[in-house]
């Protein structure tokens, strides 16, 4: 069962008395799991008292040569295999693009699962110099 929402999202802004969304609207859990990524790749380890390695190392090092393409692949997966559940099956893949040789462009590909089953699932983030990652639907 997907929640559509985050727990935060649902706390803020509760559904109406007697309403309770089970499987959520596909878009919806979608734009959820995006902000989620967002906030989480933008978070760096140590930053939360209560989950020390929520998020991800600083990826400004990239920039400077201490870490390498292959070793942001594996963090960005391996958070978001452990702190976004909704997304299933996860695959973290560097684009290389000689037009914006100046960021660094991953494609994370899973499946969303549901009542329904899975719904594969896009999302492409791109990081730029100052270590901040932006996160797309695919």
């Amino acid at each position: 069962m997907a929640f559509p929402r985050s727990l935060l999202d649902r706390i803020e802004s509760p559904s109406p008395p007697g309403l309770r969304d089970l499987s959520g609207d596909l878009d919806e859990t979608m734009d959820a799991i995006q902000k989620h990524l967002q906030m989480m790749l933008n978070s760096r380890h140590g930053n939360s008292s209560t989950v020390p390695d929520f998020g991800t190392s600083d990826f400004s090092d990239l920039y400077r040569g201490y870490d390498s393409v292959e070793t942001l692949q594996r963090q960005i997966r391996e958070s978001i295999r452990r702190y976004e559940p909704r997304l299933v099956d996860v695959e973290v893949t560097f684009v290389p693009r000689e037009d914006d040789a100046a960021r660094v462009h991953f494609e994370v590909i899973g499946s969303i699962l549901s009542e329904d089953g899975e719904t594969p699932a896009l999302f492409r983030t791109v990081l730029n110099g100052a270590g901040e990652i932006t996160v797309k639907r695919g």
